[in-house]
């Protein structure tokens, strides 16, 4: 990114109020349909603003048809399972030749109490919610609804991904971030989040590597990154979010880590933060709340038995499970695992240190396992 466009982003990020207002139910995509604890939130969230309820639904499908079927199955969702009143299926598709200029969508969005943002293709909505660099009228009424508590926002994948004030993470995984560097937009999201990066797909996905290069990339921006997991929701009020959901929220924090020199990418000290169902976190304070029924994992509950390691560490969900599990052990206190891929090969370095904690704890039947500043290195090992 050339100093211009750097300046563009900082000056339109500090442009946004400090603190964050608003309510929003942001998901890691692949939101079971009777996930009601998500859609219920947001439908009630939507019907809380003051005035007539009604939820305009987007959908970024790579066909007009694929995205109309989907906005339909969705208004059913919403209004037959989960009592929204009024609900419509708003196009914008390029297919259908309407943009995101359009009097006619403005004049909608400025009657919304909720907008829900599905997933496909993130480049859809920069490309129709952005002319030559610039919010259109529609993006800076949504913004503004937002902002002023009138209008609550979902997001599903592609449609969380672009709620963020940073620029956006593009299709580049965690190994070939690692190897080549961040994939990032040239512009920014909605601004409707503005506390740090956001991913998606994230413990399925194995996108560790991928937000931890981005974050140190481009550390101007911020040093927090947000990674949520399918079927999994940040649930947004004011300046704190709670977890709500089957997995869990990365909270990746670099404000202590070092970056490295040598012709590949390597870091130290990155704290790595896993929030599950229940957990809540302060965006302004950065501080971490654990619900009553989680209990901090002690000796007495631990298993004596290393923590087990791993030689594909980005394999989907292998780098969650490595790092619970170190939590779950008694005698370990660090683990490793090495990317799959050897040329180059990096590895990952999991540490526990006094400031380490893990949280263990059952809710509806469902044992949920939180952690608090496992220390993270990744650096190159073979072929270098």
């Amino acid at each position: 990114m050339n100093l211009l466009l750097g300046i563009f982003f900082i000056l339109s990020i500090s442009s946004f109020p400090s603190s964050q207002a608003g309510k929003a139910v942001f998901t890691g995509g692949e939101v079971a349909p009777t996930n009601a604890a998500i859609y219920q939130t947001f439908v009630n969230f939507t019907a809380a603003t003051g005035e007539e309820q009604y939820i305009g639904v987007f959908t970024a499908g790579n066909s007009l048809a694929s995205a109309a079927s989907t906005g339909a199955t969705l208004v059913r969702r919403l209004q037959k399972v989960y009592g929204a009143k009024k609900v419509e299926w708003i196009p914008f598709h390029k297919d259908n030749g309407t943009t995101c200029t359009d009097p006619a969508l403005l004049a909608k969005v400025k009657k919304l109490t909720g907008v829900f943002l599905n997933g496909g293709d993130a480049q859809f909505y920069i490309d129709c919610f952005y002319k030559n660099g610039k919010e259109t009228a529609s993006l800076l009424a949504l913004q503004d609804r937002y902002h002023k508590n009138k209008l609550a926002v979902m997001g599903s994948s592609a449609g969380t991904l672009i709620v963020q004030s940073t620029p956006m993470l593009k299709i580049r995984e965690s190994y070939s971030s690692l190897v080549y560097g961040s994939s990032y937009t040239s512009t920014g999201g909605f601004k409707l989040l503005d506390y740090g990066f956001v991913d998606v797909h994230f413990s399925e996905r194995a996108r560790q590597g991928r937000l931890i290069r981005m974050i140190e990339d481009l550390q101007q921006y911020s040093h927090v990154g947000f990674g949520i997991d399918e079927d999994t929701a940040m649930v947004i009020d004011g300046t704190k979010f709670k977890v709500v959901g089957t997995n869990g929220v990365y909270v990746i924090n670099t404000d202590l880590a070092k970056k490295g020199t040598g012709k590949r990418f390597n870091v130290t000290n990155v704290r790595a933060n896993y929030l599950t169902n229940g957990d809540s976190y302060n965006f302004e304070t950065k501080a971490i709340t654990i619900p009553s029924f989680k209990k901090k994992i002690t000796s007495t509950v631990q298993k004596n038995t290393p923590a087990t390691m791993t030689d594909d560490v980005f394999q989907p969900g292998m780098f969650t499970l490595v790092t619970q599990g170190l939590f779950r052990s008694k005698v370990s206190s660090q683990t490793y695992g090495y990317t799959k891929e050897t040329n180059p090969r990096f590895e990952l370095d999991f540490r526990k240190t006094s400031s380490s904690a893990g949280y263990l704890g059952t809710s509806g039947g469902v044992e949920y396992l939180s952690y608090k500043n496992l220390y993270v290195d990744v650096y190159c090992v073979q072929n270098c």
